[in-house]
């Protein structure tokens, strides 16, 4: 019967979380975000240790991958990084997927996030849509996750 179909089904699912694959067409997102892991940069000239963020970036489709490190995270910092990622692809996606970071997204939300108003702006010039990924949901934007992985390794 149906019934037990369904329960097998899930049985099934449970044990070896079955995933579907997304197919991504070229040129329609990037997905965004800044690595966990920071750097150490040490100054030649008076050993300081300075902390750098590192930007990921990473077309859906390719998974081709734009890294650049910064001092900070802060609001010139995330659109500079996006600027940058632009120049070097030669291009810009319809649409982008951050976190739900603070200098991307003002307040986080499961229905209707609210995009920070420079990012709304930037987003505007280039012509592009932000679609931040759900909260806690690192499966919206796996190319960039595994990114991620990679560079912090």
């Amino acid at each position: 019967m149906y019934t037990q179909f369904c329960k097998y089904y899930r049985d099934y699912a449970a044990v070896h979380k079955a995933t579907m694959h997304i197919e991504r067409k070229p040129g329609e997102q990037t997905e965004v975000d800044w690595a966990g892991r920071t750097l150490r940069i040490i100054d030649n000239l008076t050993g300081e240790v300075i902390t750098a963020y590192i930007f990921v970036a990473v077309l859906s489709c390719s998974g081709y991958a734009y890294v650049e490190a910064f001092l900070s995270q802060d609001q010139e910092a995330w659109i500079s990084a996006h600027a940058n990622m632009y120049r070097c692809f030669g291009g810009v996606t319809r649409i982008l997927v951050p976190d739900n970071l603070k200098t991307g997204v003002d307040r986080p939300s499961w229905y209707t996030p609210v995009i920070n108003r420079t990012y709304h702006e930037m987003a505007g010039h280039y012509g592009t849509a932000v679609i931040p990924a759900r909260v806690r949901k690192p499966k919206d934007k796996p190319g960039v996750e595994g990114t991620v992985g990679v560079v912090s390794t």
